[in-house]
Parts: structure tokens; C-alpha cells; sequence
């Protein structure tokens, strides 16, 4: 029985806490997913490998074993003293009740009066039987072997002489064979406590078989050793728990299992939780005892501490520990030594894959990821500077002639004004300002209008909303330049961004320049990050694709373009969110060159709340993907 534990401000991922059942749904996932690969892999071996290696009885009764549908637990009594819990069928007998085992049709009990009267007229019922002899205490282990508690607990039991049971999970055993060969070598008992201990206990007969059956055969493959002692994921002694895990039982059982519970709950995975002080045990009463502990599935610190004090209280009144492997039916037979099989092996190995060696990898895959992330990085450093030193020693010519600046506005009141006012300031260039209106729908409209009005370079048109692509190119039809520089309506622009912009348009070869954006609201931590950002990704990355010829995006906030060389190729695309990167590379498909300059420079406003940003990057990646399909088709 494992929960989710909370341990100050960290979350330590566990199983199961009802109260926070919605943490567990990624735990289970996982576990799920890991479970249905080893099962596909494992059905390659053949069915064996998912099915239980224990033999069953040949059934001594002409009655056929019970199907689960038949029986009812709310209509099955429980009755009897002890920890294992079994089905039984009640017959009766010379005037007697007796209750048989349901699938060999062995006796196994002889009803008293009393018990008798509990079960009434029921025919199946729940036993409890295998009662320690007094003065014992049997201390149970679960959701093990963990590397960091289970080799202490193993150290303090080795300490005192005591020898205690170890109920495994399946794919822990996987991760840690040789500790789970110690377990066993130090002369505990070990126990199925099912592969990935999965939360909704049980789950039906199927998957209660596979669960059962890949753990046995890691455990037999692992120690050499063949366990018919099961005990459930969040089991427990009382009836209504029982009745919950009439499924699980039922398969055990049918494969041969004795499913153990416990009497004394120490709720060890709460101590932390509900920051509890531990209450010791109550052993005034002098019975034989079976105590629940938790050795793995999380932090354990209280479960050793708590540990030490109930072995001291034990010995001091005068109580000796074992296994409760003695109580249970043909104990010689509970417990054995076998050679494993293959499909016991093949089974380790596959569930190692998954379990073992794919953690290794994935430790292998992060430092080899952080290496070439460095290397990467150290790359475009060593090939942006030289480019960037060569780039800054070139001068801007004094007169750079006629360019026509284009700009697509959508809601944009709040800034136009101040965007094409920055773009009329330019120097060294001759311009006019194209400015298409996409059907706006606040005060865009009469803002660009006033525009025109105080200075004739700004030419506006105004049109229905038909995206920022469609609205680009009817400014590049309407250009009287062949030179165009674009940017965003929220953008400010230095004096001599767009001078810079346009002087490496004199090559024939180059159809765009691509220039450098820059945050101009860094206001908090967010603004902050994407500021770093952009100067990472264009000053660096950018200027190094550039030298390769490899530039995949020239961003509509600060570019220029040679206009016939955007026409031929279709101009900007209308049915993509990112048409920016659509136009490079269809230039460069077409055997144009497309060249950074980090002396350009635009001012923009960066998202200042998650939300917004999100919504960026979603258009970001969502267009450039959409590009990608579109040209793979």
C-alpha cells in the first residue's frame, strides 16, 4: 500500500492519495504505458511469458471451479482468525459446515458453531486463517526494493538477527536485481506484490494475471527463488476491503498464490503527510502480530526511525520476530528454490530494457543533449563574430535613394501613430510608407487618415480583414520602389535601420535582409526572458545561419526585400501564420540569397503575460509547421 507524499515544498510522486487522486492519473499513465511495453514486447516470446510459472492443483471435485461473475461479495460473509485471506466454498457435511478451496476442491477448514452461524446460507464466503502463536511479530516490507531505504532497513534488521518478509514490485525488482538478491540471501522472505503497482486494485482478472505473472518471473529469474505468497496494492483485513479486492484474490488464488494481509497498520505513508508523530505499537496485548511497513515509494526517513522503536518495544516485551510464512497451508511449499526458465530470463531482460537500462539511456541521451546544446551554441559563436566584426566595419552610404516601406495594421491605435512616425524620421533614404489598413475595426482607420493628411509620404488603403499576407502584398503591387522594407505595426524604428536595411539589396543575388529585433518593453521577468532571447537566437543564431545560407525566417518586424524577387515567387503566402518564414524559404528554393545584419535594428513590444505569449509561440510553431506540410505535399 503506497500513497502520494508531500514533503515540505517538494512533491514526491508515490502511488496513490485518494485526497489528491489527481496527481496520481500521470503516475498511473506512466505506469500503464511502461506495463503495456513490456507486454507487447513480451508477447513475441509466446503466451507462456504472461502467464503465472506457479502449477495448479488438479481439482479433486467433479464441480467446476466458480467463474469471478458468479460470485457476489456483498452476499459473501467473512468469518476465521488470521492473515491470509482465501475464498471458500461452504458445504455441508454429516450435519457439519466445511469450507473447501473453490478451484481443487481440497477441505481446508472445519467450521465452528459460531463461525457457522456467521456464514448463515451463503455458499462462498471469505476466510481468514494462519494465526501467529503468541509473542511473534512478522514484519512486512512493501512497494520495494528502493536504493536508498530498502539497504538500510536491511542493515538494521541485520543488526538485531531478525528476519522479515519483502514485498516486491515487479519492475522495482528489474531496476535492482542485486538488491533484491540480498534480500533474499540475508534470509528474508519476498513476496508478489505485483509489476507497477497500479492504483483502481484490482482491475480486473486479466490484468490481475499479467501483473502477477511478469512479477513472479522477474523474481524467480532474479533470485532463484519461486514465492506463492501475494499481497494486494491498498489491501487490508476488514471486510469491506476484502470484498474490494474479491477479483485479486480470486486470481491469486487461482494461480496458486496465499494472499497476506496484516493486523497491525502502522499508516507509515501518512507520518509525513499529516506530520504525525508516530504512535509505537500496541503489543500490551501479548498476540502474534503481522506489521504493515513500506520500504520504497518515497522518503522512508520516519518508517526507519519508527522501525528501531518498535523492535526495541517488541524485544523488551519479549516478543521474537519471523516470517508468516509458517502459518500459511503447506508452508514447505510457500517459499522454494527453482531454476529459472527462459521465458523467466526473457522476461528480466525485456522488463530491464524497459525499466534498468532505459533510465541509463535517458541519462545518457540529457548529458549527450546539454553537450551538443554547448557545442551547438559554441558553433554559432564561432562563426556569427567574424561575420559580425566584417558586418559593423562596413559604412551606410550617405544616400541610399528611393525605398518604399510597407506596414499591415490590424487594431493597431495604440501604436501606429508612433511606428510610422519613427519610419518617417529615417535618414539617408528617400522613402514613402505604404500602410494597409486589414479592415480594423477600432480607431486604426481615422488615425492613418490624419496621417495623410500631415505628411504625403504615407500613402494608406484600406481594406477588408484578409490577413497580414494578403494585406503585404497588395503594398508590394503598389510599391513605386523596387527596394521594400516591412515591419510590424508595433514597432519602432531607429534613423538608420531602414538604410541599413536596403544597402544589401545593391548585391543582384540577395532577395531579403532580415534584420535585428529587440525587445522594447522590458518591464519584468517575462519581457526580460525574451529579451535574452531574441538577442540569442537572432544576434547569434541567425547571424551564424547566415554565413551558412541556411537562414529560415526573416522577420516581418525588420526586413527588406527586393520586390520582383517576391512577386516571382508568389509573394507572401495567405494561408499560413507564418508567412515571414513561408516567403525565405521559397526565395531560397529559388536560388536566392538571404543575408542578416545585426546594425538594423527594430524596436518591439514583447508579450507581457503568459497567455499572450503562449498564444505567440503557438502561431510561431503552428505556421512554420503548416509551411513544412504544405511543402512536403
Amino acid at each position: 500500500m503506497s500513497q502520494e507524499e508531500l514533503y515540505g515544498n517538494a512533491v514526491v510522486p508515490v502511488f496513490y492519495d485518494r485526497r489528491e487522486g489527481r496527481r496520481w492519473r500521470v503516475i498511473q499513465l506512466s505506469a500503464l504505458t511502461l506495463l503495456a511495453v513490456v507486454v507487447a514486447s513480451l508477447l513475441a516470446l509466446g503466451r507462456n511469458a504472461l502467464q503465472s510459472p506457479l502449477k495448479r492443483a488438479p481439482a479433486a471435485s467433479s464441480v467446476a471451479p466458480p467463474r469471478l461473475a458468479q460470485l457476489d461479495p456483498n452476499r459473501m460473509p467473512l468469518f476465521g482468525q488470521g492473515v491470509y485471506q482465501r475464498i471458500v466454498e461452504l458445504r455441508r457435511v454429516s450435519g457439519r459446515v466445511v469450507a473447501a478451496n473453490p478451484f481443487t476442491g481440497a477441505v481446508v477448514h472445519w467450521l465452528s458453531t459460531d463461525e457457522a452461524h456467521v456464514v448463515g446460507s451463503a455458499r462462498y464466503a471469505f476466510e481468514h486463517y494462519g494465526v501467529l502463536p503468541k509473542k511473534q511479530l512478522a514484519l512486512t516490507f512493501d512497494d520495494g526494493p528502493d536504493r536508498t531505504w530498502t539497504p538500510r532497513i536491511l542493515d538494521l534488521l541485520a543488526r538485531y538477527n531478525i528476519q522479515a518478509s519483502f514485498f516486491l514490485i515487479g519492475s522495482e525488482v528489474a531496476k535492482d536485481p542485486e538488491l533484491t538478491r540480498r534480500i533474499v540471501e540475508e534470509g528474508h522472505l519476498i513476496g508478489n506484490h505485483t509489476f507497477t503497482h497500479p492504483q483502481g486494485w484490482p482491475a480486473g482478472p486479466g490484468r490481475d494475471r499479467i501483473e502477477m505473472a511478469l512479477t513472479d518471473r522477474v523474481i524467480r529469474a532474479v533470485t532463484g527463488r519461486a514465492t506463492q505468497v501475494f499481497r494486494n496494492p491498498y489491501g487490508g483485513n476488514d471486510i469491506k476491503t476484502v470484498r474490494q479486492n474479491l477479483d485479486s484474490i480470486y486470481t491469486a488464488q487461482r494461480l496458486g498464490y496465499q494472499t497476506l494481509a496484516y493486523d497491525l497498520d502502522t499508516n507509515d505513508w501518512q507520518f509525513k503527510t499529516r506530520h504525525l508523530k508516530p504512535t509505537p505499537l500496541d503489543l500490551k496485548d501479548g498476540l502474534g502480530h503481522v506489521v504493515l511497513l513500506h520500504d520504497g515509494g518515497g522518503d522512508r526517513s520516519l518508517t526507519y526511525t519508527y522501525l528501531k522503536r518498535t523492535i526495541a518495544e517488541a524485544r523488551r516485551r519479549g516478543y521474537t520476530f519471523t516470517t508468516p510464512r509458517w502459518v500459511a497451508d503447506h508452508p514447505s511449499t510457500v517459499y522454494r528454490t527453482v531454476t529459472p526458465s527462459f521465458t523467466d530470463r526473457a522476461t528480466l531482460f525485456v522488463a530491464q530494457g524497459v525499466f534498468r537500462w532505459a533510465e541509463y539511456t535517458l541519462a545518457l541521451l540529457f548529458i549527450v543533449g546539454v553537450a551538443s546544446m554547448f557545442g551547438v551554441s559554441l558553433l554559432y559563436v564561432c562563426l556569427a563574430a567574424p561575420h559580425e566584426r566584417r558586418r559593423r566595419r562596413q559604412p551606410v552610404p550617405a544616400d541610399v535613394g528611393f525605398v518604399t516601406v510597407a506596414i499591415a495594421a490590424y487594431n493597431e491605435e495604440e501604436v501606429i501613430e508612433r511606428t510610422i512616425r519613427s519610419v518617417l524620421r529615417s535618414t539617408n533614404v528617400d522613402l514613402e510608407v505604404l500602410v494597409v489598413n486589414d479592415g480594423s475595426t477600432d480607431a486604426t482607420r481615422e488615425i492613418l487618415d490624419e496621417l495623410t493628411l500631415s505628411d504625403p509620404r504615407v500613402r494608406v488603403f484600406h481594406i477588408a480583414n484578409g490577413g497580414k499576407g494578403n494585406a503585404l502584398n497588395l503594398a508590394f503591387r503598389a510599391a513605386g520602389s523596387e527596394r521594400i522594407a516591412t515591419f510590424d505595426a508595433d514597432t519602432v524604428v531607429p534613423p538608420d535601420t531602414v538604410a541599413r536595411l536596403v544597402r544589401h539589396l545593391e548585391h543582384p543575388r540577395i532577395a531579403g535582409v532580415a534584420g535585428l529585433v529587440k525587445v522594447g518593453n522590458v518591464k519584468g521577468v517575462l519581457t526580460a526572458w525574451q529579451s535574452l532571447e531574441y538577442i540569442s537566437s537572432i544576434g547569434v543564431e541567425r547571424t551564424a545561419q547566415s554565413v551558412l545560407g541556411t537562414i529560415t525566417v526573416v522577420p516581418g518586424a525588420c526586413a527588406a526585400w527586393r520586390r520582383d524577387e517576391v512577386l516571382a515567387v508568389g509573394g507572401f503566402t495567405t494561408d499560413t501564420l507564418a508567412e515571414d518564414c513561408d516567403l525565405t524559404l521559397k526565395l531560397q528554393r529559388a536560388g536566392r540569397k538571404i543575408v542578416q545584419d545585426n546594425t538594423a535594428v527594430a524596436f518591439t513590444e514583447a508579450p507581457q503575460n503568459l497567455g499572450p505569449l503562449l498564444k505567440q509561440r503557438f502561431r510561431w510553431s503552428f505556421g512554420t509547421s503548416r509551411h513544412c506540410g504544405s511543402t512536403a505535399r
